[in-house]
């Protein structure tokens, strides 16, 4: 193809497609960003219901990695993002022994000699971090060895299954040390919803010069002698670029370039990655507003071993027929943190719950009411009385919906899984000339900062030492 139209063509506009284009676009590059959706962010994502707020991906960010890319290309001040911090404590992990709270670098609801234990194995767990043996050994049998109580090894790996979404026999020991690094973070939430972030980057990306399309979506990427030239679009459109970046995951952009271009290996190896669980989740529009802190993590049970039961259960496609079944909430409640996000007086309610991608029995829609309820009365019964009889609004999502609006295999909630046992993929892995992947199907990318850091990395690197200036 003759005469490039663009620099560089970005395939999406998740957490990883718009960090590689707010660097792309400070440096002057000519950078096209493509969505298939009508809005931009992926995950990083909210919609509005009857006066109600819901985020249905991201929930809770530091506010240095929110800041972060837009101080980078010097726009946080051209841009509106009114970050609010968090009032701590922040996040709540609750379970039938313990009731735990983190924020300002504090614990609260443990006893002394509690933290001291939580103290000294954190201290334990971060020497591993950089230990290619400890990256191996799992958190189910680091917790066996160094924690003695099974409430307190409960508590270190509820962060994890919440952070990986992963059974502790299958997280790095290491992550233990995310208990205490809850507790540190400048936590904040953008007035506006999540998608504000979102919205943010990519005015910033259009005042630096770039260009934005919606509703638009990639049937292929263009190679030729294993070096790319572009894409084509569903209506038959080619753009012509010698520089492609894929956020639209590696199985997905194995699609768009076609197998038959790629070695047959390669092609397994990204086909048998395992992505994580997906979810299941109930957005709520309350008349009053619930005393409970607005992120809470809340387990029906006694240690990790039941923990590890309930995640090989949810792995085989089993799923909670009943409220008096184990069932792990996490409960996010933006409206507490931003006003306008709930009518004056009420609330705005995010209930998830991890779910298998395909029901073991029975069907997702079929039985999608089903949980529904499930889901209610479990949160009713275990952390607020008389929920039901509150509710003004009421819809859910399965893994069904969050795989048709974010187009992630399996409507994985993390992409690939961080596990002890896969091996993650560089996102140049793909042998084309000029293609680069991004997003947290890559190896490094954990949820959105890392997926946007993983945008940044790669940007960076097709601009050369100049990025660096």
């Amino acid at each position: 193809m003759a005469n490039d139209q663009y620099d560089v063509i970005i395939v999406g506009s998740g957490a990883g497609g718009l960090g590689a284009a707010l660097t792309l676009a400070k440096a002057g590059r000519k950078t096209l960003l493509l969505e298939r959706h009508y809005q931009v962010g992926g995950y990083i994502t909210s919609f509005r219901r009857k006066g109600f707020s819901f985020d249905p991906g991201a929930a809770i960010l530091s506010g240095n990695a929110i800041r972060a890319p837009l101080d980078t290309v010097e726009m946080s001040k051209r841009v509106d993002l009114d970050l609010i911090k968090v009032k701590s404590p922040y996040l709540r992990f609750h379970c039938p022994k313990a009731d735990v709270s983190m924020g300002e670098g504090a614990v609260f609801g443990l006893k002394p000699d509690e933290v001291s234990t939580i103290e000294r194995a954190t201290g334990e767990a971060a020497k591993l971090l950089f230990d290619e043996k400890m990256q191996k050994v799992s958190m189910l049998d680091w917790l066996r060895e160094n924690v003695a109580d099974p409430t307190l090894s409960l508590l270190f790996a509820m962060p994890c299954f919440l952070a990986l979404i992963l059974p502790p026999s299958k997280v790095p020991a290491s992550m233990a040390i995310v208990l205490k690094g809850l507790g540190s973070m400048d936590m904040c939430y953008p007035k506006g919803g999540i998608i504000a972030i979102a919205n943010a980057y990519a005015e910033a990306f259009k005042l630096l010069g770039g260009e934005l399309r919606t509703r638009t979506t990639v049937s292929k990427i263009l190679v030729k002698d294993q070096k790319v030239e572009g894409v084509e679009l569903e209506n038959g459109e080619k753009i012509r670029s010698k520089t492609v970046i894929s956020n639209a995951g590696l199985g997905n952009t194995v699609k768009l370039v076609g197998e038959d271009l790629l070695e047959k290996g390669l092609v397994d190896k990204i086909a048998k990655l395992k992505p994580t669980l997906s979810t299941f989740a109930v957005f709520l529009g309350l008349d009053y507003i619930p005393d409970i802190i607005p992120y809470t993590f809340s387990v029906a049970l006694a240690d990790v071993d039941e923990l590890e039961k309930v995640c090989q259960d949810l792995e085989s496609g089993k799923f909670y027929e009943s409220e008096k079944d184990p069932v792990p909430v996490y409960i996010h409640i933006p409206s507490s943190e931003a006003p306008g996000l709930a009518p004056p007086g009420q609330t705005s309610m995010s209930i998830f719950v991890w779910a298998p991608y395909k029901l073991a029995q029975g069907d997702w829609r079929d039985k999608k009411e089903h949980y529904t309820e499930v889901i209610i009365k479990a949160v009713e019964n275990r952390l607020l009385p008389g929920l039901s009889q509150h509710i003004v609004h009421k819809e859910a999502a399965t893994p069904l919906t969050y795989e048709r609006y974010v187009a992630k295999q399996g409507g994985a909630v993390l992409g690939y899984a961080i596990s002890i046992d896969q091996e993650p993929i560089d996102g140049d892995a793909l042998p084309i000339e000029g293609l680069h992947c991004v997003g947290d199907t890559v190896a490094g990318a954990l949820a959105e900062p890392g997926s946007i850091q993983s945008g940044i990395k790669c940007a960076q690197g097709i601009i050369g030492p100049e990025s660096a200036s």
